[in-house]
């Protein structure tokens, strides 16, 4: 019996980033914060990939994500290291991400300019989405490849959230006395993270300028989401609603 090849992996790491793209730029920045839109066509796009690729509901995505601006780095953040400890966020968000959708304080209080619509009927049900994606790929690989897709897949988008939402709220100081280090929490830019998160990295300017559809304010700073969300601005597929941020702002920035 021959080994795992590289295909099934290269498979899952594909589909892991389209979620993220998505995620980043729909769910995120167009739906959660209200700074760029899309296209009806592209839009449907993005929230057929969301639905088949992570079942997400996006209207608990935004509602839970509001409340972690909210109350970020305390211990009412729905998925926040401060309250969850850093690996559960890291590898296990899923788990507090849906404690916090069930909460009514939370969902649907916070869904706010993302209204209900009739493709809702169909793109609520994650779990149908989930398991429609995996029927496809049961048709086109053999059961062991889509056992690794899904796996490579499934750890590689959680990898990339808790990149975000785990490391980017983390800080760690050298102390001149027990314990010797000390943990902080607070949204942190992490420029390396950035590059494999679509800038998303960037955490400290986007919590001072959560309006803003570009995440990078400085020289050296590099947000890929935004670099795509112009080249579709061009393309006439989207229109920022509310852009860069002055050099005044950007100046005010700490992280």
């Amino acid at each position: 019996m021959g080994g795992v090849g590289l295909h099934p992996i290269l498979i899952g790491l594909t589909t892991a980033n389209v979620a993220f793209f998505a995620t980043s730029l729909y769910l995120h920045r167009s739906l959660a914060h209200r700074s760029v839109d899309f296209s009806s066509s592209l839009a449907f796009g993005f929230r057929l990939a969301i639905w088949l690729l992570t079942g997400i509901n996006r209207r608990q995505w935004v509602a839970v994500h509001r409340r972690h601006h909210a109350v970020a780095d305390t211990d009412g953040d729905p998925h926040g290291p401060a309250q969850f400890g850093y690996w559960t966020i890291q590898f296990l968000s899923i788990l507090p991400y849906r404690r916090a959708s069930r909460d009514q304080s939370v969902y649907p209080r916070l869904t706010r300019g993302v209204d209900a619509d009739h493709l809702d009927s169909l793109f609520d049900h994650g779990w149908l989405g989930v398991t429609t994606m995996l029927a496809v790929g049961a048709i086109m690989t053999t059961p062991r490849d889509l056992l690794v897709v899904a796996l490579t897949h499934v750890f590689s988008y959680f990898t990339l959230q808790g990149l975000v939402n785990a490391l980017c709220h983390t800080s760690l100081r050298r102390t001149a006395s027990p314990p010797w280090v000390e943990i902080s929490f607070a949204p942190t830019n992490r420029r390396l993270v950035a590059l494999f998160t679509l800038g998303e990295g960037l955490h400290a300017n986007h919590h001072y300028l959560q309006a803003s559809a570009r995440l990078s304010v400085r020289r050296g700073e590099v947000d890929l989401g935004w670099a795509a969300i112009v080249a579709l601005e061009h393309l006439g597929l989207a229109q920022v609603r509310r852009p860069r941020p002055s050099a005044c702002q950007a100046s005010h920035v700490s992280g």
